[in-house]
């Protein structure tokens, strides 16, 4: 499953990073025949719509792709038109939930005969993001949180990441500003590979359950080591 999943995801980008190549080249001809302000409405429509066909496509990828359109609704504020910004921006909230098919399907390769364990576990997702999604559902009679990943994330983080910066150098390239995107690039790789781990997650959150087990103010779930693994995470619900 994860080659047909990282070749879909490659596909879909390059597929993207064709279609903002060949406007670029269409607005260069375009310009030959236009006066300097029709230039610039011209130019600004186009960042709006290529942004919004980015906003869309990494939505539905999610992952390292979504990151990366994150990190770049906060980056060029200052070199795109604001209705641009403002799709853009959209990426920071607007993860779509995952099919619940698909979900279970991670579930099951993930657990093996473990997930006969998990008694009603519900269809809609209580929450989703970049990384993964959030199914409630019960575990020896206790209300358990699945934290779930999307198949092919952890694995496609740096194929999506190359061609993502290639494609956000084709975005910004109109701006004729110098952007070095390689350090934000590389930071956001450590970033999400130590997000996708959700062993060491669920070291981390042990460590914060044991420490504030007895605080009345502060909580951390516990975790369920049984039933998780590098892709599921496993927490009491309170």
């Amino acid at each position: 499953m994860t080659k047909k999943v990282l070749f879909k995801r490659s596909k879909t980008l390059l597929a993207m990073a064709s279609k903002i190549a060949i406007k670029e080249a269409g607005l260069k001809i375009t310009n030959l025949t236009q006066s300097k302000q029709m230039q610039e409405l011209t130019h600004n429509l186009t960042r709006i719509k290529q942004a919004r066909d980015i906003a869309k496509n990494l939505s539905e990828l999610k992952g390292a792709a979504m990151k990366a359109g994150q990190l770049l609704s906060i980056d060029s504020a200052q070199f795109l038109p604001p209705e641009a910004m403002e799709i853009l921006s959209q990426l920071q909230s607007m993860a779509t939930p995952e099919k619940f098919s698909t979900i279970k399907k991670v579930l099951q390769e993930e657990l093996g005969d473990k997930i006969y364990l998990i008694d009603k576990l519900e269809e809609k997702a209580l929450a989703s993001a970049s990384i993964g999604q959030v199914h409630l559902g019960k575990y020896r009679g206790n209300s358990v949180a699945f934290k779930i990943q999307y198949p092919g994330v952890m694995e496609s983080i740096d194929s999506d990441l190359i061609l993502l910066e290639k494609i956000m150098r084709l975005f910004l390239l109109p701006t004729f500003k110098k952007i070095d995107l390689s350090e934000s690039f590389d930071e956001l790789s450590k970033v999400l590979k130590l997000e996708s781990d959700y062993h060491r997650e669920m070291k981390m959150l042990n460590i914060f359950h044991n420490n504030l087990k007895n605080d009345s103010f502060f909580y951390a779930p516990k975790s369920y080591p049984e039933i998780s693994t590098q892709k599921v995470l496993a927490m009491a619900v309170s």
